[in-house]
């Protein structure tokens, strides 16, 4: 099965971008803060830095929060996995609903079928900053992620 990804600088239609999520907002700070214990320059970290909200698979409207499309890799930040619809509960997540579980394996089946490699982090990666070594590996900045 061949499944039909976006090239590589194709342009962002308008209402494509959202803006970003505040778990979105932490997980690049941290990951900026990662890429600073590294011996980079600014620039070298600007450059690690990922696209957001990008669609990859042609024709389907499903978008992953960042993408480094050199290395085929996506990460999904999915907070409030865990919050359920209890009644009163305003902070509804767009993970929590069966139909989204469907949506989000499904992200994961077609990113895989188009050969790229999905990191998934929960809120508790993200403040914990958990997972960044695997993410790096991924990307060829280590070689070997600590254990």
């Amino acid at each position: 099965m061949n499944i039909p990804t976006i090239p590589p600088g194709s342009k962002v239609q308008p209402g494509d971008v959202k803006e970003l999520r505040s778990l979105e907002q932490k997980f690049l700070s941290r990951w900026e803060s990662y890429l600073g214990t590294f011996t980079f320059t600014r620039e070298q970290i600007l450059q690690w830095m990922p696209e957001s909200h990008v669609r990859l698979i042609e024709g389907r409207k499903l978008e992953w929060d960042f993408v480094w499309r050199e290395f085929k890799v996506c990460v999904e930040v999915q907070g409030g996995q865990f919050m359920g619809r209890r009644k009163g509960n305003k902070n509804k997540s767009g993970h929590s609903s069966i139909v989204a579980q469907n949506r989000d394996a499904e992200k994961v089946r077609l990113a895989a079928a188009a050969g790229w490699t999905q990191l998934n982090f929960t809120t508790e990666d993200v403040d914990k900053v958990r997972g960044f070594d695997e993410l790096a590996l991924c990307l060829g900045l280590i070689e070997n992620a600590p254990t």
